[in-house]
């Protein structure tokens, strides 16, 4: 009988506990776009926040108490920011602004972003973004394919990259604010998510064409390094957050056949651009044992990037059995209830156990009968996390044979028998969330897609049949 599970992405707002009184230690950086300012705070761990105007003044209340130095923010947006103001409490700050504004507020991993709109820059803003954004300009009549443009954003930078099926020559060329990914070819990239400046260390976006061919500039701010490298179709372009290089200078105009300022070439010898990869329909596993039942769990920020400590895990691999022509049986054996949780994402199939073993990922591609063609174990502090890749269209039909987990892997599809649903609880006594009801949660289980780059959570769950439909990107 299949048995389903759920993962959640750890990019997501998590819960927090909210016993913790003490205040957070929080950097808070300032900077400027056309007709916004924007703040950034750096927060040490995911935080809840909600943003909004009172008056003449900006209230950002966080869902832990709060511990900065604002004067920066005073004094970088000086035009935008008259003063700051008492806070009710030690979780609250407060700003007095010039003139009418509005609000627009996110968070990104740790931190929250907050821009300071004008009102006029609001509607300017929102009659571009109704604007075509994905094409190159029409008076030139550029022809070409379309290019997939992807978006992550990391720790230290924001990572865009564009998907081109072929090889494509492009140098980067900075100019104050201004960094402009001249390509080689004709094509049309979709820039119009960067464009409403709502990504991190990036203030905005636009497409032209240059003697025929592509080029997209990116509005960021003049002290953020950027990077560009190819991993062999894909271009790679990272821009880091504001102070991580000298201001860039503004470059006089040149003749067209003049070298760039800063370029960058293919290089096929560059690091692997992570891509990031929708997330597919996703199955779970549930154990047979039950457990007792409890309050949703709290998926605390995990230490997924660190360095997993000193090896303990048991040793085991895989029995396999062939049980009719193009389908076989992986049958992991344990000597306790596991958990386990099985989704796709981006391709990939994983697999995930709710405890730590170091598992023969050569033997299981020996033993996959052609069905599995690669199998990969990423680190975990708390599981068994596996990513493989499969022949098209095969999946596994999930069993259990006492404590063993078996794994059939065969042409099917990999589709929830229950369905759950995710809430979003933006003003929760916990902070901003997004919230699946289901009884009986398993641990919870932290890694890092090594391909994306992307922090995950997953969260095996005892009832039968139940996991997360929806395909989400």
């Amino acid at each position: 009988m299949r048995m389903l599970s759920v993962i959640f992405l750890a990019i997501m707002m998590l819960a927090l506990n909210p016993t913790v009184v003490l205040a957070d230690a929080v950097q808070v950086r300032a900077s400027r776009g056309d007709g916004y300012g924007r703040l950034t705070f750096r927060w040490p761990q995911p935080v809840g926040h909600q943003a909004s105007r009172q008056g003449d003044r900006l209230v950002i209340n966080f869902s832990r108490p709060i511990e900065a130095d604002l004067r920066p923010a005073v004094r970088g947006l000086g035009q935008i920011i008259a003063s700051t103001e008492a806070a009710p409490n030690e979780a609250t700050v407060v700003f007095r602004i010039k003139g009418e504004f509005s609000v627009r507020s996110y968070d990104s991993g740790a931190s929250v972003v907050v821009d300071i709109v004008s009102a006029a820059q609001k509607a300017q803003t929102q009659t571009q973004a109704q604007q075509p954004q994905a094409g190159p300009d029409p008076k030139n009549n550029v022809q070409g394919p379309n290019i997939p443009v992807r978006v992550g954003v990391h720790d230290a930078y924001s990572r865009i990259v564009f998907d081109w099926p072929s090889t494509a020559k492009f140098e980067l060329v900075r100019d104050g604010e201004n960094a402009t990914i001249k390509f080689a070819k004709s094509g049309r990239a979709n820039v119009a998510a960067l464009a409403r400046g709502r990504t991190r260390n990036i203030m905005g976006a636009e497409t032209f064409s240059d003697s025929g061919n592509l080029s997209v500039t990116l509005k960021v701010d003049a002290t953020s390094q950027v990077k560009a490298f190819a991993s062999g179709p894909k271009v790679v372009v990272d821009v880091f957050a504001p102070g991580s290089q000298a201001a860039a200078p503004l470059q006089a105009a040149k003749p067209e056949s003049a070298p760039a300022a800063t370029s960058a070439t293919v290089n096929a010898e560059q690091p692997p651009s992570p891509a990031v990869a929708p997330t597919e329909p996703v199955v779970e596993a549930p154990v047979e044992t039950a457990r007792p039942a409890s309050a949703p769990v709290a998926l605390e920020p995990q230490t997924a990037l660190a360095p997993v400590e000193e090896d303990t895990r048991i040793e085991t691999r895989a029995q396999a059995t062939t049980i009719t022509e193009g389908a076989v049986a992986l049958k992991f054996s344990w000597d306790e209830p596991v958990g386990a949780a099985v989704f796709r994402r981006g391709g990939d199939l994983w697999v995930i156990f709710d405890k730590r073993a170091k598992i023969d990922t050569e033997a299981l591609v020996r033993d996959g009968a052609g069905l599995i063609t690669s199998v990969e174990q990423v680190p975990s502090r708390n599981g068994a996390v596996l990513r493989m890749t499969t022949a098209e269209s095969v999946n596994p039909d999930i069993k259990r044979a006492g404590l063993a987990w078996v794994l059939e892997f065969m042409p099917q599809p990999l589709i929830p028998s229950a369905p759950l649903q995710a809430d979003a609880q933006p003003d929760s006594p916990l902070g901003a969330r997004l919230f699946v009801a289901v009884p009986e949660p398993g641990n919870v289980i932290a890694f890092r897609d090594p391909e994306a780059g992307d922090n995950l959570i997953a969260v095996p769950v005892i009832p039968l049949g139940h996991g997360m439909s929806r395909q989400w990107s």
